[in-house]
């Protein structure tokens, strides 16, 4: 089963089995999906919403471009 772990209005941190994945939310961006680590998904969950927001787009490189 998947499990959503955190959303904001922009991204969700999603668990399914073992591995750990962000998603960004909005149709028109890409790269929509990025897999990350255990010990990455464990440090964006101790974050505000607002650094977690951007920690997926600088750090993580999801959601980063815009598509007409």
């Amino acid at each position: 089963a998947m499990e959503i772990l955190r959303q904001t209005d922009s991204f969700k941190l999603v668990k399914h089995g073992n591995s750990y994945n962000i998603v960004a939310k909005p149709r028109n961006v890409t790269p929509k999906i990025r897999l990350i680590r255990e010990d990455t998904a464990r440090e964006l969950l101790s974050y505000s919403d607002e650094s977690f927001d951007m920690s997926c787009v600088w750090d993580l490189g999801v959601g980063v471009f815009e598509r007409d």
